[in-house]
C-alpha cells in the first residue's frame, strides 16, 4: 500500500499526459493567431507595458476586450520566444501543465481523504473529463491551465501553513498569497480563491478560531484583496467582463447553474456538449449532479461542505453570463471539488462492499474502477479533442491553399479574401482571426479584409487589391 501511494502521483501524471498525445499534431486555431500575431508585431517593451497596465490589460495590443491577464500573456510571450510558430511544443507544454494540475488535484484529495483510492479516482475523473478537453488542446486556453495550477498551489500552501508555526507559517502563507495573485493574473475568476481559502481555514484548517475569538492574521491579506481588486476593475474597466443582461438576482442564474451541472454530467449519459443546448438525458443528469452537491453540503462532513462549496464558488463568476457563452472549459477549476467528491463516493462504495474486506481486494477493485473511468471518459475526451483540432486543420488547409496560390505577397498590398473557414471568424464571416493567420503565414503586416468589411463600408476595392480566390 505504501508503494502504491508513492507511485500514484506519477501514474496520475503519466495517464493525464498520454491522454492528450494524439492532439500533438494539431495546428493553431481560432484566437491563437491573434495572440501570436500581437506578440510577433509588438516590441517587448510596449507589449509588457500594456499588458500590465490595468487600464489597458492588452486590449490595445491583442484586442482582448475587458480582460486583465498579465501572467497569462507573459507566459504566452515566453512560449513564442522559445517555440516561434511551431505548434507542437505549445501542445506539449499544455499537456504537461494539465498533468501537473492532475497531480495537484491528487495531492489535495489525499490531504482531505488520506485515501489512495479516493485520491487517484478523483484526480482521474478531473483529468479525463471531456467537457474541457479544449483547455488542453487549444493553445490559447493556457490561461485556464495557469489558473488551476496557481489556484491549487495556493490552497495547498495555505493548508500546509496552518500546520506549522513561526517563520515557516509566514513564508508558506506569503507563497500562498503570491500564488493567488498569479492565479488572478492568469484569469479574473482567480478571485474565487479568496472565499475558497477562507472556507478551508474555517472548515478544515482552524475551525476553532471563531469559538476561541482568535484573529486569523494570515487570512487577512486574502480577505483584503477583493477590497482592492473590485474597485480597481470597476474604475478602470467599467465592468467586470460580464457583458450580459443577467445579474445575481436573476432567474437566469439558476438556469445557468443547471446548464453547467448538465455539462458536468454529460459523460454520465455518454454525451459531450459544447453548447447550452441540452438533451433530455443530459438535463436530467444535471439535476442529479445538483442534487448530489446539495446532499453533500447538507449531509456530509466539513470536508464535503468544503468541496461542494468549491464547485459553487468557482462557477460563480460565469453565472451572470448569457447562456450561449457557457462552455465546458469554464468547469476546469470548479470540477476539482466535484471530482474529489466523486472519488470519495467511489472509495466509500468499495469500503462498504461486503465482498471486499481485504486491503488487496479493495485495491484491486479501485484499480478496476479507475481503469473503467479512464476508458469511459477517455473515449469521450478523444471525441472532444478531435472536434477542436479539426478547427486547426481547417485553418491549415486554407493557409496552405493561399500560399500555393500566392507564394509571396507585397508588404504594402491588400488581400481581399472572399472564402475562408468559419473557424477564422468570431461572428459569421467577420474574419476576426483571418488577418492574423495570414500575417503569421507570411510574416508580414499585411492588410486583410473580407466582404464583411466591404459590406459594412469599412473598405472599398481598388485595382491594386489581390483577391483570394483569384
Amino acid at each position: 500500500m505504501a508503494q502504491a501511494s508513492r507511485l500514484a502521483p506519477a501514474g496520475v501524471f503519466l495517464a493525464a499526459f498520454l491522454l492528450f498525445v494524439p492532439s500533438f499534431d494539431g495546428l493553431f486555431a481560432v484566437l491563437d493567431f491573434n495572440h501570436l500575431d500581437a506578440i510577433r508585431s509588438t516590441d517587448a517593451t510596449t507589449f509588457f507595458l500594456r499588458i500590465f497596465d490595468p487600464s489597458d490589460g492588452g486590449r490595445n495590443v491583442i484586442g482582448t476586450g475587458d480582460l486583465y491577464r498579465p501572467i497569462y500573456y507573459t507566459v504566452f510571450w515566453f512560449e513564442y520566444q522559445a517555440f516561434g510558430t511551431n505548434p507542437l511544443p505549445y501542445y506539449v507544454f499544455n499537456a504537461t501543465m494539465h498533468s501537473a494540475n492532475a497531480v495537484l488535484v491528487y495531492m489535495l484529495a489525499k490531504r482531505l481523504t488520506n485515501s489512495n483510492v479516493a485520491s487517484v479516482v478523483g484526480a482521474i475523473i478531473w483529468a479525463f473529463h471531456p467537457q474541457y478537453a479544449d483547455a488542453v488542446v487549444w493553445v490559447s486556453s493556457t490561461t485556464d491551465l495557469l489558473l488551476v495550477f496557481f489556484s491549487l498551489s495556493a490552497v495547498l500552501l495555505y493548508a500546509k501553513a496552518l500546520e506549522v508555526e513561526g517563520r515557516a507559517r509566514v513564508a508558506l502563507t506569503s507563497l500562498s498569497f503570491c500564488a493567488v495573485l498569479f492565479a488572478l493574473g492568469a484569469k479574473e475568476s482567480g478571485i474565487v480563491l479568496v472565499p475558497i481559502i477562507a472556507g478551508y481555514h474555517v472548515l478544515l484548517g482552524d475551525p476553532g478560531f471563531l469559538r476561541e475569538r482568535r484573529v486569523p492574521w494570515g487570512l487577512l491579506p486574502f480577505l483584503l484583496l477583493p477590497l482592492v481588486y473590485f474597485p480597481l476593475r470597476l474604475t478602470l474597466v467599467g465592468n467586470l467582463a460580464a457583458n450580459g443582461d443577467n445579474d445575481i438576482f436573476s432567474i437566469e442564474v439558476f438556469v445557468n447553474i443547471h446548464i453547467l451541472a448538465s455539462l458536468v454530467a454529460a459523460p454520465i449519459v455518454g454525451e459531450t456538449s459544447q453548447t447550452s443546448v441540452l438533451s433530455v438525458q443530459q438535463g436530467a443528469a444535471g439535476m442529479a449532479v445538483i442534487a448530489a452537491v446539495v446532499a453533500a453540503a447538507v449531509l456530509g462532513s466539513r470536508r464535503e461542505w468544503f468541496l461542494a462549496g468549491w464547485f459553487l464558488l468557482a462557477i460563480g463568476p460565469v453565472l451572470v453570463f448569457p447562456q450561449v457563452w457557457l462552455v465546458g472549459r469554464y468547469l476546469y477549476l470548479p470540477l476539482v471539488g466535484l471530482a474529489i467528491l466523486g472519488g470519495i463516493g467511489i472509495a466509500r462504495a468499495i469500503e462498504l462492499a461486503p465482498s471486499l474486506k481485504l486491503d488487496v481486494a479493495r485495491l484491486g477493485a479501485g484499480a478496476a474502477l479507475t481503469a473503467g473511468v479512464m476508458l469511459w471518459l477517455g473515449v469521450l475526451n478523444m471525441d472532444q479533442q478531435n472536434w477542436w483540432t479539426a478547427k486547426g486543420e481547417e485553418a491549415g488547409v486554407f493557409i496552405a491553399s493561399l500560399k500555393a496560390t500566392y507564394p509571396d505577397l507585397p508588404e504594402d498590398g491588400r488581400l481581399i479574401v472572399t472564402q475562408h473557414p468559419r473557424s477564422l471568424s468570431l461572428a459569421p464571416n467577420d474574419g476576426m482571426m483571418l488577418a492574423s493567420a495570414v500575417r503569421i503565414a507570411y510574416d508580414k503586416d499585411l492588410e486583410v479584409i473580407t466582404p464583411w468589411h466591404l459590406n459594412r463600408g469599412e473598405a472599398a476595392p481598388t485595382e491594386r487589391d489581390i483577391w483570394y480566390p483569384p
